[in-house]
């Protein structure tokens, strides 16, 4: 390593963690933005998630709120931006009317793409933790060694008017700057259908704007 360049970091940040905690890491605010690869690996979703962690009765409560982008998203976004410009050389009454019309409908479409969920985490020792939620079937099992946590899980998720069940195997890494790296392996029926990426951060992190 350049000496100049060492020199310039501090003593924690040239240390590894020696041990990931669940209900240490999640507790308060976290941020993160991930997202999601067919088994093409094209890109199909990208989103940010704010979680807020409660320690309660011997379990963590973490309620997590995601936000999605995907393609439909940017293009909508596009097109409202140049239906905007068009109405600026228009009277004042169609402007007006115009943007309350779209105003409602990017609340109607910033709910189709947001997503909650609150956790249920209770530590067994050991390193084992299981876990629960209303989109969960069953319980997720957990385990870590030392900075690294495996997580199953398998989740309930609504497509038209029915519902499909996804398994994730998830591999949490805690990294030397704080960041709790994970990917996740997405199947169904056994079927390899795709992978997830997400990096939490226990500071803000701004990566789009609602």
């Amino acid at each position: 390593m350049n000496t100049a360049y060492q020199s310039q970091l501090t003593a924690s940040e040239l240390m590894f963690p020696e041990q990931l905690r669940l209900e240490e890491y999640f507790l308060g605010e976290t941020t993160g933005w991930g997202m999601f690869r067919d088994r093409y690996g094209n890109l199909k979703q990208e989103f940010r998630v704010h979680a807020l962690g409660e320690w309660q009765d011997g379990s963590l409560y973490l309620h997590e709120r995601f936000i999605y982008r995907d393609d439909a998203t940017a293009n909508e976004a596009q097109h409202n931006e140049a239906q905007h410009n068009e109405e600026q050389e228009s009277t004042s009454l169609k402007i007006s009317r115009s943007e309350a019309q779209k105003g409602a409908s990017q609340q109607e479409h910033q709910g189709k793409q947001q997503q909650e969920r609150t956790w249920r985490i209770t530590p067994l020792g050991g390193g084992r933790y299981t876990g629960s939620a209303e989109d969960i079937v069953g319980e997720a099992q957990g385990e870590i060694v030392g900075t690294t946590c495996s997580w199953q899980y398998k989740l309930i998720v609504p497509v038209g008017k029915r519902e499909i069940i996804l398994k994730f195997d998830d591999c949490l890494q805690l990294m030397p700057d704080g960041c709790l790296l994970g990917h996740a392996k997405v199947s169904k029926l056994g079927f390899h259908i795709g992978d997830v990426v997400l990096c939490f951060h226990k500071r803000p992190y701004d990566f789009f704007r609602e």
